[in-house]
């Protein structure tokens, strides 16, 4: 409720009388007259006749970015204004977030002031991160409560609802990934079709997932849904993409396959009377994958079937014991490689590990 009578605002707006005990040079420099005036006249020149205090206090400040959204140029004056002199970070901080709302996502001054409060704000969230991983250490049965340290940043800005969600939807896109890349990965493996994710039910599904990791901030977020808002607008984009990425993964596995194979067998062919085709697709022909490995493979369609003709005469139980030995390396390979355990970051390792007969590679890394 305004402290002033709606009438002498009214006055003041239209340069009429005030009245007995009010001077004009009180009331310009009175925050929340003016603050009164402005969002009753949505006039912003009045904001030119506020004094110098008036300008500096906060709430004012507040208030006037939040209900001139619509005039960029304005907003950014007056917060400019109040930011050039003020020492208190919180305010500032906060005020930076209020206005990258209203500010072009591509323009230089989104970037800027966003640069600011994710400078700061990115260093609170990974000193709370580290606070809670030492307390845990001394305390392990506090794992589950502090989680990833949302409950120090609830602690510290509590009180700062903008600053708090902020952080929150930060927090959030720290545990998903940025553009969801972990949670997309992370439902792929899980799902076959995006359908059967959506059948679980998507906000109960990312608050269970982000309970795994802080449940404070599911609770949180529990209590301020809109918080998932941005989350659900990329899912968009996952559940688009879908095929595509399914694709890509597939298309990536069984080209890193048929690499993996061929370092495998070079290290081994003076060991084995199978050829490296041979024993690829004869190991495919047992996964029912050799279709697929056609697919990525480098050689005719008459070779594929020389190839299927000649493995459908081959027993396991009739291999040499080198054959054998390799076989048996060989398939689990393979399949860790088809269901995404092994990358090319272990490559050297797991290689190494599985030569039949302990031969070094020396494998160089693209």
């Amino acid at each position: 409720m305004t402290k002033y009578n709606r009438e002498v605002i009214v006055n003041y707006i239209f340069g009429n009388d005030l009245g007995k005990g009010y001077s004009i040079g009180k009331l310009e420099n009175n925050s929340e007259f003016m603050k009164e005036v402005l969002l009753l006249s949505k006039d912003k020149n009045f904001y030119n006749l506020c004094s110098n205090r008036v300008k500096k206090n906060y709430e004012f400040v507040k208030a006037v970015v939040m209900n001139f959204n619509k005039d960029v140029d304005f907003i950014v004056k007056v917060s400019e204004n109040y930011l050039n002199s003020s020492k208190n970070k919180l305010n500032n901080i906060e005020l930076l977030i209020i206005l990258c709302q209203y500010l072009d996502k591509n323009g230089s001054l989104y970037l800027m002031y966003k640069s600011q409060v994710d400078n700061y704000l990115d260093m609170e969230i990974i000193s709370a991160s580290i606070t809670a991983e030492r307390n845990v250490l001394k305390s392990p049965e506090l794992k589950e409560f502090l989680g990833k340290g949302f409950y120090f940043l609830h602690k510290k800005y509590g009180s700062r609802e903008i600053i708090l969600n902020y952080i929150a939807k930060q927090s959030i896109e720290n545990i998903l990934g940025c553009n969801l890349c972990k949670f997309e990965e992370h439902l792929h493996s899980r799902f076959a079709k995006y359908e059967s994710f959506e059948k679980i039910g998507i906000t109960k599904y990312l608050l269970d997932y982000l309970e795994v990791f802080d449940e404070l901030l599911s609770s949180y977020v529990l209590s301020n849904i809109k918080l998932l808002t941005d989350t659900k607008e990329n899912l968009k984009i996952i559940e688009k993409n879908w095929d595509e990425y399914n694709k890509k993964v597939e298309d990536g596995r069984y080209k890193f396959l048929l690499e993996v194979v061929h370092i495998y067998m070079k290290e081994e062919a003076h060991y084995t009377t199978l050829d490296e085709k041979t024993l690829l697709y004869f190991i495919g022909n047992e996964l029912r994958i050799n279709d697929k490995i056609f697919k990525y493979d480098d050689i005719s369609h008459g070779m594929y079937e020389s190839i299927l003709n000649y493995i459908s005469k081959l027993k396991v139980d009739e291999f040499s014991f080198p054959d054998l030995k390799i076989y048996y390396k060989l398939k689990p390979i393979i399949i860790n490689v088809l269901t995404g355990k092994y990358t090319k970051r272990d490559l050297n390792k797991y290689i190494y590990e599985n030569l039949a007969f302990g031969s070094v590679i020396n494998f160089k890394r693209k």
